[in-house]
Protein backbone atom coordinates (compact mmCIF):
# COMPACT_ATOMS: atom_id res chain seq x y z
CA UNK A 1 0.00 0.00 0.00
CA UNK A 2 1.63 3.45 -0.77
CA UNK A 3 2.04 5.80 2.02
CA UNK A 4 0.16 9.46 1.65
CA UNK A 5 3.44 11.31 2.03
CA UNK A 6 5.38 10.26 -0.84
CA UNK A 7 9.50 10.77 -0.81
CA UNK A 8 10.63 13.57 -3.09
CA UNK A 9 12.95 12.60 -6.10
CA UNK A 10 16.06 14.39 -6.54
CA UNK A 11 14.56 17.14 -9.15
CA UNK A 12 12.28 17.90 -6.72
CA UNK A 13 14.69 18.56 -4.06
CA UNK A 14 16.54 20.93 -6.30
CA UNK A 15 13.43 22.40 -7.10
CA UNK A 16 12.38 23.05 -3.57
CA UNK A 17 16.25 24.00 -2.64
CA UNK A 18 16.46 26.28 -6.08
CA UNK A 19 13.24 28.08 -4.94
CA UNK A 20 14.28 28.49 -0.99
CA UNK A 21 17.65 29.87 -2.26
CA UNK A 22 16.34 32.39 -4.73
CA UNK A 23 13.67 33.53 -1.63
CA UNK A 24 16.75 33.87 1.02
CA UNK A 25 18.88 35.72 -2.27
CA UNK A 26 16.46 38.58 -2.22
CA UNK A 27 16.88 39.66 1.22
CA UNK A 28 19.86 41.25 -0.72
CA UNK A 29 17.70 42.95 -3.63
CA UNK A 30 16.15 46.09 -3.33
CA UNK A 31 13.94 47.80 -5.46
CA UNK A 32 13.97 51.37 -6.42
CA UNK A 33 11.33 53.88 -7.30
CA UNK A 34 11.22 57.43 -8.61
CA UNK A 35 8.86 59.73 -6.81
CA UNK A 36 7.90 63.04 -8.59
CA UNK A 37 5.61 65.64 -7.25
CA UNK A 38 2.13 65.68 -9.42
CA UNK A 39 3.71 62.23 -11.16
CA UNK A 40 2.97 58.48 -10.10
CA UNK A 41 5.69 56.44 -8.57
CA UNK A 42 7.30 53.98 -10.78
CA UNK A 43 10.00 51.34 -10.68
CA UNK A 44 12.70 51.99 -12.68
CA UNK A 45 14.75 49.56 -11.14
CA UNK A 46 16.43 46.80 -8.53
CA UNK A 47 19.55 47.37 -6.61
CA UNK A 48 21.91 45.03 -4.42
CA UNK A 49 22.52 46.00 -0.81
CA UNK A 50 25.81 45.56 0.07
CA UNK A 51 27.74 46.65 3.15
CA UNK A 52 31.69 47.07 3.46
CA UNK A 53 33.36 48.28 6.73
CA UNK A 54 30.43 49.12 8.17
CA UNK A 55 29.37 51.55 5.22
CA UNK A 56 26.40 51.11 3.54
CA UNK A 57 26.22 50.55 -0.29
CA UNK A 58 23.91 50.13 -3.49
CA UNK A 59 24.72 48.50 -6.40
CA UNK A 60 23.04 49.04 -9.71
CA UNK A 61 22.63 49.69 -13.59
CA UNK A 62 23.94 53.15 -14.58
CA UNK A 63 20.89 54.14 -16.20
CA UNK A 64 18.72 53.45 -13.24
CA UNK A 65 20.57 55.50 -10.74
CA UNK A 66 21.17 58.25 -13.63
CA UNK A 67 17.18 58.49 -11.95
CA UNK A 68 18.55 59.64 -8.86
CA UNK A 69 19.40 63.16 -10.53
CA UNK A 70 18.90 65.98 -9.05
CA UNK A 71 19.02 63.81 -5.53
CA UNK A 72 16.40 62.47 -3.81
CA UNK A 73 13.99 61.34 -6.56
CA UNK A 74 14.47 57.44 -6.11
CA UNK A 75 13.32 55.98 -2.96
CA UNK A 76 13.18 52.77 -1.50
CA UNK A 77 11.68 50.99 1.12
CA UNK A 78 13.15 50.82 5.00
CA UNK A 79 10.14 49.81 6.56
CA UNK A 80 6.55 48.88 5.92
CA UNK A 81 5.14 51.68 4.37
CA UNK A 82 8.04 54.31 5.21
CA UNK A 83 9.71 55.31 1.94
CA UNK A 84 13.28 56.89 2.51
CA UNK A 85 15.26 59.20 -0.08
CA UNK A 86 18.06 58.02 -1.75
CA UNK A 87 21.21 60.35 -1.32
CA UNK A 88 24.50 59.65 -0.54
CA UNK A 89 27.97 59.72 -2.93
CA UNK A 90 27.12 58.40 -6.03
CA UNK A 91 29.75 56.87 -8.66
CA UNK A 92 29.29 55.84 -11.83
CA UNK A 93 30.94 53.91 -15.04
CA UNK A 94 32.04 56.45 -18.19
CA UNK A 95 31.57 56.36 -21.71
CA UNK A 96 35.35 55.31 -23.24
CA UNK A 97 37.88 57.31 -23.12
CA UNK A 98 35.51 60.00 -21.81
CA UNK A 99 33.89 60.45 -25.22
CA UNK A 100 30.27 60.38 -26.21
CA UNK A 101 29.77 56.89 -27.57
CA UNK A 102 27.80 54.06 -25.15
CA UNK A 103 28.68 52.82 -21.77
CA UNK A 104 29.01 49.04 -22.46
CA UNK A 105 29.67 49.04 -18.54
CA UNK A 106 26.67 50.69 -17.08
CA UNK A 107 27.27 50.51 -13.51
CA UNK A 108 27.07 52.42 -10.74
CA UNK A 109 27.12 52.30 -6.95
CA UNK A 110 25.59 54.94 -4.41
CA UNK A 111 27.68 54.96 -0.77
CA UNK A 112 25.16 55.85 1.79
CA UNK A 113 25.85 58.44 4.30
CA UNK A 114 25.85 57.31 7.90
CA UNK A 115 23.00 58.74 9.13
CA UNK A 116 20.48 57.58 6.16
CA UNK A 117 18.51 54.47 6.74
CA UNK A 118 19.52 51.44 4.92
CA UNK A 119 16.45 48.92 4.30
CA UNK A 120 15.96 46.79 7.32
CA UNK A 121 14.21 43.53 8.32
CA UNK A 122 10.88 44.87 9.28
CA UNK A 123 11.18 44.83 5.00
CA UNK A 124 13.07 41.85 4.72
CA UNK A 125 16.19 43.27 3.89
CA UNK A 126 19.48 42.59 4.84
CA UNK A 127 22.84 43.93 3.03
CA UNK A 128 25.01 41.26 1.80
CA UNK A 129 28.78 41.39 2.99
CA UNK A 130 31.55 42.52 0.25
CA UNK A 131 32.83 38.80 0.34
CA UNK A 132 30.05 38.20 -1.71
CA UNK A 133 31.14 39.53 -4.80
CA UNK A 134 33.39 37.88 -6.56
CA UNK A 135 34.83 38.79 -9.88
CA UNK A 136 36.51 37.09 -12.95
CA UNK A 137 34.54 33.53 -12.52
CA UNK A 138 35.81 33.02 -16.33
CA UNK A 139 35.70 30.89 -18.37
CA UNK A 140 31.75 31.68 -18.88
CA UNK A 141 30.71 28.25 -19.55
CA UNK A 142 29.49 25.22 -17.65
CA UNK A 143 27.89 27.90 -15.37
CA UNK A 144 24.80 27.92 -13.82
CA UNK A 145 23.15 31.40 -12.78
CA UNK A 146 20.20 33.15 -10.83
CA UNK A 147 18.92 36.64 -11.51
CA UNK A 148 16.75 38.30 -8.72
CA UNK A 149 14.70 41.34 -9.33
CA UNK A 150 11.74 43.55 -9.50
CA UNK A 151 10.04 43.61 -12.87
CA UNK A 152 8.19 47.05 -13.66
CA UNK A 153 5.06 44.79 -14.99
CA UNK A 154 4.52 43.83 -11.52
CA UNK A 155 4.87 47.06 -9.85
CA UNK A 156 2.14 49.38 -9.07
CA UNK A 157 1.00 52.28 -6.57
CA UNK A 158 -1.68 51.19 -4.37
CA UNK A 159 -3.84 54.36 -3.67
CA UNK A 160 -5.82 52.54 -0.79
CA UNK A 161 -2.75 51.62 1.16
CA UNK A 162 -0.84 54.39 -0.03
CA UNK A 163 2.22 52.02 -0.74
CA UNK A 164 3.83 50.93 -3.93
CA UNK A 165 3.61 47.26 -4.35
CA UNK A 166 6.23 45.49 -6.02
CA UNK A 167 6.44 41.66 -6.76
CA UNK A 168 10.25 40.31 -7.32
CA UNK A 169 10.75 37.80 -9.55
CA UNK A 170 13.91 35.07 -10.46
CA UNK A 171 14.45 32.75 -13.15
CA UNK A 172 18.04 30.32 -13.47
CA UNK A 173 20.38 30.97 -16.60
CA UNK A 174 23.45 29.60 -18.23
CA UNK A 175 25.88 31.57 -20.03
CA UNK A 176 25.86 32.03 -24.12
CA UNK A 177 27.49 31.00 -26.71
CA UNK A 178 30.77 32.77 -27.89
CA UNK A 179 28.87 33.78 -30.73
CA UNK A 180 26.64 35.00 -28.82
CA UNK A 181 28.89 37.20 -27.34
CA UNK A 182 30.55 37.88 -30.74
CA UNK A 183 27.21 39.17 -31.86
CA UNK A 184 26.83 41.89 -29.24
CA UNK A 185 30.76 42.56 -29.52
CA UNK A 186 31.59 41.93 -25.85
CA UNK A 187 33.85 39.63 -24.25
CA UNK A 188 33.72 37.19 -21.17
CA UNK A 189 35.90 39.00 -19.37
CA UNK A 190 33.51 41.87 -18.88
CA UNK A 191 29.78 41.09 -19.20
CA UNK A 192 27.97 38.12 -18.58
CA UNK A 193 25.52 37.12 -21.53
CA UNK A 194 22.58 34.60 -20.97
CA UNK A 195 20.06 33.36 -23.04
CA UNK A 196 16.58 34.41 -22.09
CA UNK A 197 13.36 33.35 -23.54
CA UNK A 198 10.75 34.90 -21.21
CA UNK A 199 7.73 32.38 -23.41
CA UNK A 200 9.41 29.38 -22.27
CA UNK A 201 11.00 29.32 -18.98
CA UNK A 202 11.01 26.32 -17.21
CA UNK A 203 10.20 26.63 -13.66
CA UNK A 204 10.65 24.41 -10.94
CA UNK A 205 7.25 22.42 -11.29
CA UNK A 206 9.19 21.54 -14.51
CA UNK A 207 6.23 23.15 -17.11
CA UNK A 208 7.40 26.00 -19.53
CA UNK A 209 5.89 28.91 -18.97
CA UNK A 210 6.27 32.95 -19.51
CA UNK A 211 8.12 35.25 -17.29
CA UNK A 212 7.42 38.59 -16.61
CA UNK A 213 9.03 40.88 -19.05
CA UNK A 214 12.38 41.87 -17.38
CA UNK A 215 12.40 45.46 -17.82
CA UNK A 216 12.42 47.24 -14.21
CA UNK A 217 15.20 44.13 -13.43
CA UNK A 218 18.25 46.26 -14.56
CA UNK A 219 20.68 46.33 -11.30
CA UNK A 220 19.52 43.22 -10.23
CA UNK A 221 22.49 41.07 -9.07
CA UNK A 222 23.33 37.93 -11.17
CA UNK A 223 24.60 34.90 -9.17
CA UNK A 224 26.65 31.88 -9.77
CA UNK A 225 24.39 28.72 -8.91
CA UNK A 226 26.76 26.17 -10.26
CA UNK A 227 30.40 25.97 -11.45
CA UNK A 228 30.97 22.89 -13.69
CA UNK A 229 34.64 23.71 -14.38
CA UNK A 230 35.38 25.32 -10.20
CA UNK A 231 34.77 24.21 -7.03
CA UNK A 232 31.44 25.21 -5.42
CA UNK A 233 31.01 26.47 -1.87
CA UNK A 234 28.10 25.00 -0.89
CA UNK A 235 27.44 27.89 2.20
CA UNK A 236 27.78 30.92 -0.17
CA UNK A 237 25.91 32.15 -3.50
CA UNK A 238 28.18 34.74 -5.33
CA UNK A 239 27.31 37.48 -6.75
CA UNK A 240 29.16 37.87 -10.76
CA UNK A 241 27.57 40.38 -12.58
CA UNK A 242 24.89 43.13 -12.40
CA UNK A 243 22.27 43.36 -14.88
CA UNK A 244 22.35 46.04 -17.64
CA UNK A 245 19.95 44.88 -20.50
CA UNK A 246 17.65 42.22 -22.38
CA UNK A 247 18.26 42.23 -25.93
CA UNK A 248 14.56 41.01 -26.98
CA UNK A 249 15.20 40.23 -30.55
CA UNK A 250 17.75 37.94 -29.60
CA UNK A 251 17.00 36.61 -26.33
CA UNK A 252 19.92 37.77 -24.47
CA UNK A 253 19.74 39.10 -21.31
CA UNK A 254 23.27 41.12 -20.40
CA UNK A 255 25.20 41.77 -17.13
CA UNK A 256 28.42 43.18 -16.24
CA UNK A 257 31.18 41.61 -14.21
CA UNK A 258 30.85 42.37 -10.78
CA UNK A 259 34.74 43.65 -10.91
CA UNK A 260 33.38 47.05 -11.83
CA UNK A 261 31.38 47.35 -9.11
CA UNK A 262 33.96 46.28 -6.59
CA UNK A 263 35.91 48.64 -8.24
CA UNK A 264 33.66 51.84 -8.21
CA UNK A 265 33.44 50.85 -4.41
CA UNK A 266 36.75 50.81 -3.47
CA UNK A 267 37.33 53.89 -5.50
CA UNK A 268 34.47 55.72 -2.84
CA UNK A 269 36.20 54.82 -0.25
CA UNK A 270 39.36 56.32 -1.36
Amino acid sequence: MLSAHRMQNTDDRLNSALVASANSLLRHVVPLFRIQRGKRPTLVGTSLLVSAAGTNYLVSARHVLDHAEPPGILHYYVEQGKLHRLLGRVLRTEPPLGGTGPDRYDVSIVRLPQNAQAPAASVWKVAAPLSSLVSAKLPRTGKEYLVTGFPKSRSRADPHSQQLKSEASGFRVISASASQYESLGLSEESHIVMPLDIEKMRFPDGALRRIPDPHGMSGSPVWLLYDSQDSNDPTMTPVVGTVIEYHKSQKLLVATDVGVALHLINESAA
